[in-house]
């Protein structure tokens, strides 16, 4: 296969989604410095008037938009799919209505309340472009599955995932060609490497990925019961005991994560920043109506579940429900077993000094420099760890950009599906195929 067109690049999180078109002139070099940034970033949520027969669907931050007239859902949760058809929904507004917006591929949508058939009012088009979508590695998993996942449990997990994911891509979308790559992967493309540990904290998932040789090792994977939303939850705790309720979506979702993101930080020293005088952390928040919320050590007890989980055992958080961690252990240690995983001890050295950020919640100050402190801590003293600085300028996205730098090397037509070979073998050879050039 040949593609002559800029393929699709999708990654779609809990949270946000990014979208655009690969960047097909930076000479197959997966380290070159010329990097795309995606033409779409919005929020995974779709939004529908709740009353009318057949009704217009919005996406993203339109529905914020409309908060209070009309209803919303989230078709990724915690990294899972919790609707298929709405998922669907979503890709195909985000491909034909935002992404080749402008190169004659739009469509208009209308769905039916009672029966969810899709009514097109159009001409059925479909793009000339093949798509790459990066996937979650716990993608298909009903609920957290524990650091000691085995590999039997993750594999056929998400093989069902997968070939779900793909029906949709030719039967309902027609896309003429798939490529499915683990979005861990994705993110040490955008670093210009095909080694390395990535720790990745996003909005719903927390998961630490280890790969070599440009594979996912499998048995590496791992993933902590608290993300992005948890901690945005805490904080919202915090402040209902200090008489401030944050009560609606927009002021969960919204303003009391803006707060998190303006004012929270990681301690260097969990202990020694609690000892501070309340003055020397105190920091005022403008609300929307002018008043001045005071915030203390919230700023930092917030983000400290990420490495002490256990101290926030007994709190409710996401969704009203008690917040139960089983395995206590912490962002550092999950990345030192996910290390450990690997059989080569000279490949384990490699990757200590190969530590990639991605995700929402690393951004926070001082997270990579109390990451850094733990693993060196955790590491035996052959090992030279390092935890990579910021190599794009489009902070949350590094997946999206590996999974466009892979879309524009020589080798991507290998790495892809086409639909005919769909419709004569069906998902599943792809699917392991896919486990065989992506997984190891």
């Amino acid at each position: 296969m040949i593609f002559e067109l800029a393929p699709i690049v999708l990654d779609c999180g809990s949270y946000q989604s990014r979208a655009g078109l690969a960047l097909i002139n930076n000479n197959n070099n997966h380290s070159d410095p010329l990097q795309p940034s995606p033409k779409v970033i919005t929020r995974t949520m779709l939004g529908r008037y709740p009353q009318a027969q057949y009704h217009t669907i919005f996406l993203g931050d339109e529905v914020l938009d409309r908060r209070g007239f009309i209803k919303h859902c989230f078709p990724i949760q915690r990294g899972q799919v919790t609707d298929w058809h709405d998922l669907e929904t979503f890709w195909d507004f985000l491909i034909f209505n935002h992404v080749l917006l402008n190169h004659g591929t739009t469509r208009e949508h209308s769905y039916s309340l009672n029966n969810h058939d899709k009514v097109m009012g159009f001409q059925e088009t479909c793009t000339d472009r093949a798509l790459l979508l990066n996937e979650n590695p716990f993608m298909g998993n009903c609920c957290f599955l524990k650091s000691t996942s085995t590999n039997h449990h993750f594999t056929n997990n998400l093989n069902m995932h997968r070939e779900k994911t793909i029906q949709i891509m030719f039967e309902k979308l027609q896309i003429p060609a798939l490529c499915l790559a683990p979005s861990p992967l994705m993110s040490l493309y955008a670093n210009g490497k095909t080694n390395g540990v990535v720790v990745e904290c996003g909005h719903g998932v927390t998961q630490i990925a280890s790969c070599l040789d440009g594979k996912v090792v499998a048995n590496s994977v791992k993933q902590l019961e608290v993300a992005g939303s948890d901690l945005t939850q805490i904080l919202a705790q915090n402040f209902r005991q200090k008489g401030l309720f944050f009560k609606t979506f927009y002021e969960i979702h919204c303003l009391c994560k803006e707060i998190k993101e303006t004012l929270c930080y990681v301690a260097l020293d969990y202990e020694s920043e609690m000892k501070k005088d309340s003055s020397l952390i105190s920091k005022e928040y403008e609300l929307p109506d002018g008043t001045l919320l005071n915030t203390e050590y919230e700023r930092f007890k917030t983000c400290e579940i990420l490495f002490q989980p256990e101290l926030y055992q007994s709190e409710e958080l996401s969704e009203g429900t008690p917040f139960e961690i089983d395995d206590s252990s912490g962002i550092h240690q999950l990345a030192l077993d996910s290390i450990r995983s690997c059989s080569d001890m000279h490949a384990r050295l490699g990757l200590y000094s190969n530590i990639v950020l991605a995700g929402e919640s690393t951004l926070l100050p001082g997270f990579k420099e109390r990451l850094l402190k733990e693993m060196i801590q955790l590491a035996p003293s052959q090992a030279h760890v390092q935890v990579e600085p910021k190599r794009h300028s489009h902070s949350c996205t590094p997946a999206w950009i590996g999974g466009s730098i892979l879309a524009s090397m020589s080798i991507f037509p290998d790495l892809c599906m086409n639909k005919q070979e769909y419709h004569e073998e069906g998902a599943i050879p792809y699917s392991k195929r896919c486990l065989h050039k992506m997984y190891s």
